[in-house]
């Protein structure tokens, strides 16, 4: 007591200068480290800022049959006692369609002023017509929304730089996936092709604590991983899946074209800009809590939102060890390609969780004998990585990625 009377001031002092660094650190990262992504494209006097709905509605004005690109988990299943089903049931069993529309003039996603269309192959994925070999397959590409080919020219999308050196390369990417829904298209589709190598991309953004966690409310995709050998034979009945999506979408068509009028005209009201302001303010009161600070020094309740983690960890092993039985069975390898997400680059406290898991990962795939092609050293020696993206990737970045993987399978002697 005598030595806190004796020294409070200089103890107050002591006190006042770690706080003081704290918020000065604190502020410092909320207002202005992160680094946002490049804009060129959004500054544009030339920006098509339509809706999706709003370039099917103008393309069908013009005669085109053109569809969206529709959202599993947005627009195919609906949500009843905690659990997702799906909409379409055939012969009092539901059904889920794992790919889009077959051979449609299909609309996707627009990040570089532009939407982006493409022609679907005969399983409703992004390939050319007439890519699926039937010698079989060399490559066979999986993932989310960046193996799918979002948001660029398919000469300049990772698949497309592969294609061009390794033909015989088919993509069953779809965009709005996680790990449980891209296995279970690999049971689907992959089987038949027997490609010698399939390239897994792994977003570590979004994989496993959001999209995983989803799916596993999925009875349907959960029979993938409790049901040995479980399969919708989706394959040979592409006929059915195209009746159910087309009668759907265009059932649909008018309300979301309404709902993307009203969403429109709701940007312009005062409510919205409420919305924005009350966004400020939040950021405001973060900054007051230390919010980065708090949580750099594990102050913040981590633990249980971990915990919570541990049964998505423990689910998306068991799904590595069933891709990995089903690759080898037909004699192919399965490779792990792992992609960064901006949050690495710019959110300094999201890249100290990235590498929390990364690390993790890595340690898991090691265990499971599944080798990694990490494509964050090759980002991080970029001279200016945030520019690889425009969303998704830009051109440069997807280059970057398909470059990184052919010299690895050429090295591993998986290629030519």
């Amino acid at each position: 007591m005598k030595f806190l009377k004796k020294n409070r001031v200089y103890l107050l002092i002591v006190f006042m200068s770690l706080l003081s660094g704290a918020y000065i650190a604190e502020v410092y990262f909320q207002y202005f480290f992160y680094v946002p992504r490049p804009t060129l494209y959004e500054e544009s006097p030339d920006w098509d800022s339509r809706s999706m709905i709003e370039v099917v509605r103008d393309l069908r004005e013009d005669g085109a049959d053109a569809y969206p690109f529709l959202f599993m988990r947005g627009q195919v299943l609906i949500q009843e006692d905690g659990e997702y089903h799906s909409t379409f049931v055939v012969d009092g069993k539901e059904m889920l369609p794992l790919g889009n529309l077959s051979r449609a003039l299909t609309v996707s996603c627009n990040e570089m002023g532009y939407w982006k269309t493409y022609i679907s192959d005969q399983y409703g994925f992004n390939n050319p017509v007439g890519s699926w070999h039937p010698d079989g397959e060399e490559i066979a590409v999986v993932g989310d929304s960046y193996a799918h080919g979002s948001c660029v020219p398919e000469d300049d999308h990772m698949v497309g730089v592969i294609r061009r050196q390794v033909p015989r390369t088919v993509n069953i990417g779809l965009i709005a996936t996680g790990p449980l829904a891209q296995f279970a298209a690999m049971r689907e589709y992959l089987p038949s092709a027997r490609p010698k190598v399939v390239l897994w991309f792994f977003l570590e953004h979004n994989d496993i604590n959001g999209d995983l966690h989803d799916e596993l409310m999925i009875p349907l995709l959960r029979n993938y991983m409790e049901i040995d050998g479980f399969s919708q034979n989706l394959i040979e009945r592409q006929e059915e899946i195209d009746e159910l999506l087309r009668n759907k979408i265009d059932r649909k068509i008018p309300q979301w074209i309404a709902r993307a009028i009203k969403g429109r005209a709701d940007r312009e009201t005062s409510e919205f800009k409420k919305i924005q302001t009350r966004m400020k303010w939040k950021k405001v009161i973060n900054t007051l809590r230390l919010q980065n600070v708090r949580n750099t020094l594990g102050l913040t309740r981590k633990r249980k939102k971990r915990q919570k983690l541990e049964p998505l960890f423990e689910a998306y092993e068991e799904i590595l060890k069933l891709a990995k039985r089903d690759v080898e069975g037909w004699g192919g390898k399965l490779y792990i390609v792992y992609l960064p997400e901006t949050y690495r680059f710019n959110v300094w406290r999201r890249k100290l969780v990235l590498e929390r898991q990364r690390d993790r990962l890595m340690a898991l795939y090691a265990e499971l004998d599944i080798p990694v092609i990490d494509i964050i050293p090759v980002f991080e020696a970029h001279p200016d990585p945030i520019t690889l993206w425009i969303g998704h990737y830009s051109p440069e970045g997807y280059k970057l990625v398909a470059d990184t993987v052919l010299a690895r399978l050429r090295r591993d002697g998986a290629i030519e």
